[in-house]
């Protein structure tokens, strides 16, 4: 006999204030030097190079982190500082790592790899970052000038951000500025973020961005300098001269300095006084064999942190994949935890369902077990495509299998998983719907977006069956 259950999203808090009228606090815009937005990296790149938490991820725990199964980025987080603040915002102050380094860079000439996928600020070519916030996001915009003869008209969109946790978010927004073509000047916008977690965008003078997340924080003002953050209640974050955050109360939660190859970040502690973490880091020689036709393999430095120094003598250490030969691609292979005990990570070259070669964590050992994470392909796609499926079958110390099922579709969706009892017998099947119903706005035509789950059927080895539905109040939240 199953059981059922259902849930429904409420509407964002920041709704109604954007119907009356939004309050815009002014700072500077980044248009550039983020990451080529989504239309312009194509689809069937875009679920194998996203970083952070995006809607279809699908973690697996680890030390320090989660390993995302659906497209094999390892993230870590080593948290440093998180006073306790007046309001609801929280500043958790951390260093945060993902694997998700390599991209195709075409410069119209040529095509190499190189480290440049995470080029937000605050990301090195390494993979690390520091954040400061929970509630703060950067922002940005596309840019392309359009011309008419020796006039143009500059045309901005689609509109993106990046969480501190290095997720990458999308907003369907296009505004023009006309110089001398006889278009039609759009100076503002507004909508949502494609991906229904109900964040909203408005944008005005054809740049200017305010984003608020689903609670109404406002976690973004790109007309506003020194502008991070500020709740429905007026508690806000600042940055000061020196990019360290500062926050309602006028304190500095992370205070950074830094020289050569160290930054020592000063913390408040619970006695009154201030505590220091210090990081260092080095840039490493890789050399990459990723063996795509036509395209030059990267061969060079990446910036790395070697270490975090925690204020009771405590640390963690890192090594990475480095070397002069090819085959070393600068992922971290190895971790030692402040206490005590060593994780260790392996990866490999694997081509997608859309012939795309991606770094893939496909093993970690620590505690004296080993787990396996073997990606394959069902079914393929061509570029313009999207519905063709991968599987993960992992591989727990115990010798017991999970495999997981992914659809692509603008992210890689686990739509089914199959847990057994070693490799063969089946104890348990999960199976999740999604609304692949609406057409994405800014993805050149190709799939969809505002993919949310409809309905998870679990069902046993006894045939019992478990069944829970999700309604929304609309496909933006």
């Amino acid at each position: 006999m199953g059981t059922q259950s259902a849930r429904r999203l409420s509407s964002p808090a920041w709704l109604s204030s954007l119907a009356s009228g939004l309050l815009l606090v002014v700072s500077c815009l980044c248009v550039c030097g983020i990451v080529a937005p989504q239309a312009a990296r194509g689809q069937s790149m875009y679920y194998a190079q996203a970083a952070g938490r995006p809607t279809f991820n699908t973690p697996e725990t680890v030390p320090e982190g989660f390993v995302d199964l659906a497209n094999g980025d390892l993230h870590i987080e080593i948290p440093l500082s998180d006073p306790t603040q007046r309001g609801s915002m929280s500043t958790n102050a951390r260093m945060v790592y993902d694997s998700r380094i390599w991209e195709i860079v075409d410069n119209g000439t040529s095509k190499s790899w190189q480290p440049a996928n995470l080029t937000a600020p605050g990301f090195g070519t390494g993979g690390w970052r520091r954040v400061y916030s929970d509630n703060a996001a950067s922002g940005g915009a596309d840019s392309a000038l359009n011309y008419c003869g020796s006039n143009y008209t500059e045309v901005w969109g689609p509109f993106y951000s990046y969480t501190g946790d290095g997720t990458l978010t999308f907003f369907p927004a296009t505004t023009q500025q006309d110089f001398g073509c006889g278009n039609q000047n759009i100076p503002t916008a507004s909508t949502y973020a494609q991906d229904s977690t109900g964040s909203g965008l408005s944008v005005t003078n054809y740049a200017d961005m305010l984003i608020r997340s689903h609670d109404g924080t406002e976690v973004a003002n790109t007309a506003s300098s020194g502008f991070a953050s500020e709740d429905s209640n007026g508690n806000d974050f600042t940055y000061n001269s020196n990019t360290d955050l500062v926050d309602t109360l006028g304190r500095v939660p992370l205070a950074r300095s830094c020289s050569s190859n160290t930054c020592t970040f000063t913390v408040p502690n619970a006695s009154g006084g201030t505590s220091s973490y210090t990081v260092t880091y080095d840039n490493l020689q890789v050399d990459t064999n990723f063996g795509v036709t036509g395209v030059t393999e990267y061969s060079g430095d990446i910036w790395v942190v070697l270490s975090i120094a925690f204020p009771d003598g405590t640390s963690y250490t890192f090594s990475y994949d480095d070397g002069s030969t090819p085959g070393h691609y600068g992922e971290m292979n190895g971790m030692a935890l402040r206490t005590g005990g060593h994780v260790s990570y392996s990866w490999s070259n694997f081509t997608d369902s859309y012939g795309n070669v991606v770094r893939w964590l496909t093993g970690r050992s620590f505690a004296g077990g080993t787990w396996s994470y073997s990606p394959s392909v069902v079914s393929s796609c061509s570029s313009t495509e999207v519905g063709c499926q991968q599987e993960v079958t992992e591989t727990k110390p115990s010798g017991d299998e999970a495999v997981y099922t992914f659809t692509l579709n603008n992210g890689a969706w686990n739509t089914e998983t199959q847990y057994y009892s070693g490799s063969s017998t089946l104890l348990k099947t999960v199976t999740t719907s999604y609304d692949f119903s609406n057409s994405c706005p800014d993805c050149g035509g190709v799939g969809d977006a505002y993919i949310r789950p409809t309905k998870a059927v679990t069902t046993l080895d006894n045939d019992q069956q478990t069944q829970t539905t999700y309604a929304y109040d609309s496909i933006y939240y």
